[in-house]
This record gives structure tokens, C-alpha cells and sequence, in this order.
């Protein structure tokens, strides 16, 4: 099925799309919540079309070399003759979601196109649009919060109540190469951290501490041996008439001795 698809519209499908189909041909979840009068009924949704449903759009401005350039900080897209675009979903008031292919050789990017046949970047992979699709729930206009125009007011209100940290973000600052330059360095910051052994400062300011114990304990070292080798000096250095007396002691007190034994 896939096979054909790429075959009748002589385009390549992008692997994680590939594999999304080879498990479902296509996704529908569905929820609803009442919220102040009941009247007021609220339906999410997240769908993927099938690969029956994955036609292309027509009717978009095209030039003779398609091209991708930068204004502020969003990007604006300029589809050539051999550009294509497949609608993924279709949203309220005739928004869609699409893969754009700018040319057979270049790999797809996903895109909402609006009413009035403009294009406003989404995410560069399939992939990532799901994760995006599932992380603002599949609150109602969700994808309008990467467009100038904005949300409306019902869609913030239902998301401020559901995920209020998802309006809290600068959606205007996502551009195709912001994304892959965090993608980029957040895999060579965990590289870095796998591979690379971080040191605690702390080390040091242990080793210099010990260095000061160790030396410390050489100086009282030292002093001990000092007054060590006074003592022992002072003792050798005694007069010779106090070392003759204290013999002469012990050699009266052994003839006592002898003395007595005698008697």
C-alpha cells in the first residue's frame, strides 16, 4: 500500500511516516468535556489520515524554483512547479495540516496551511508533529498557536484549563533550524555527560586542605623531635660529680648488703 502510494505520486515517504503506516493506516482519538453551562461541549481531536485519505492539495501559489527563506523569526515558504503538498488533516474553518514537499529531493516538512493558502511551519518530521499533537492534547486550533494570528479565545481558555504550561512558551521563536540545533546540542550534552567524567571543584579545595593538615603535622613533628633531642642533650651534658655520687650510693648500699650476711 505504501509501495503504491509513493509509486503513484513518484515522491518518498519519510521512514518514521513509513513506519507509522505499517502499524495503522491512520488515527483518530476523540474527547469531549462540558464546561460552564452545560451546552457548552468541547471535542479534542487528534487524527491522522489513512493512506487512502493522504491526497494532494492544490491551489497554492507556486514559482519557478520553490525556496525557503527567513522573515523575523518565522519562515516563509515558496513552493515551485514541482512542489507538492498531501493533506495529513483537516482542520475547523478549512485549515489543514500538510507534508510539503519542496522538491522530490528534499526531505518533507509539516506545515499548516490556513484558509487563505498560506503556510506556517509546524515541526520537521512527522514524528514530531505527533508528539506535539498529543502534548497540547488535541485541543481544538491548537496548531494556530504557531501562527501570527493566534488561537482564539475559547481555544486558550480550554487550554489554560487543561495544560496551562503550554501557552506559557514563545511559539514564534521555532523555526526549522532552532529545532535542529536543540536537538543537536541537547545529544552532545548527554554525549558529553556519558563519556566525559565531570570533577567536583571540591576535590581540589580537599586536596589543598589536606596539604595544609599534612604540613601542619610535619611542623608538630618537628617540634617534638626539637625538644626531644634537647632533653637527651641536657642529659648527656650532665656533670660527671652527680653520675660518680649516685655509683658511689649503690656501691655503699650493696656492701651494707654483704656486710649484714656476713654477721
Amino acid at each position: 500500500m505504501i509501495g503504491t502510494w509513493e509509486h503513484h505520486h513518484d515522491v518518498i515517504m519519510p521512514e518514521d511516516m513509513k513506519n507509522f503506516y505499517y502499524s495503522s493506516n491512520g488515527f483518530l482519538y476523540q474527547w469531549s468535556c462540558a464546561y460552564g453551562s452545560r451546552n457548552n461541549i468541547v471535542i479534542g481531536k487528534i487524527e491522522i489520515n489513512s493512506i487512502e485519505n493522504l491526497r494532494q492539495l492544490a491551489g497554492y501559489r507556486t514559482k519557478s524554483s520553490p525556496s525557503v527563506s527567513l522573515s523575523g523569526t518565522a519562515y516563509l515558504i515558496r513552493l515551485g512547479y514541482a512542489s507538492k503538498v498531501y493533506e495529513i488533516t483537516t482542520l475547523e474553518n478549512n485549515n489543514k495540516v500538510c507534508l510539503v514537499y519542496l522538491d522530490r529531493k528534499y526531505v518533507p516538512t509539516i506545515w499548516l496551511c490556513t484558509h487563505d493558502m498560506k503556510f506556517h511551519f509546524l515541526a520537521d518530521s512527522f514524528t514530531k508533529y505527533f508528539c506535539m499533537a498529543i502534548t497540547h492534547l488535541g485541543v481544538p486550533n491548537w496548531q494556530m498557536l504557531y501562527i501570527p494570528e493566534g488561537v482564539p479565545k475559547w481555544s486558550a481558555g480550554i487550554m489554560h484549563l487543561l495544560s496551562p504550561g503550554v501557552l506559557l512558551q514563545n511559539r514564534k521563536t521555532r523555526t526549522i533550524e532552532s529545532m535542529r540545533n536543540q536537538r543537536i546540542l541537547k545529544a552532545q550534552t548527554q554525549h558529553e555527560a556519558a563519556e566525559i567524567n565531570v570533577l567536583d571543584p571540591k576535590v581540589f579545595f580537599a586536596n589543598s586542605y589536606r596539604q595544609q593538615l599534612s604540613q601542619s603535622f610535619v611542623k608538630k613533628e618537628e617540634k617534638v623531635n626539637k625538644n626531644n633531642k634537647f632533653e637527651t642533650g641536657t642529659a648527656k651534658k650532665r656533670p660527671l660529680k652527680s653520675r660518680m655520687s649516685n655509683r658511689k650510693l649503690v656501691c655503699k648500699a650493696a656492701i651494707s648488703l654483704k656486710s649484714k650476711k656476713v654477721k
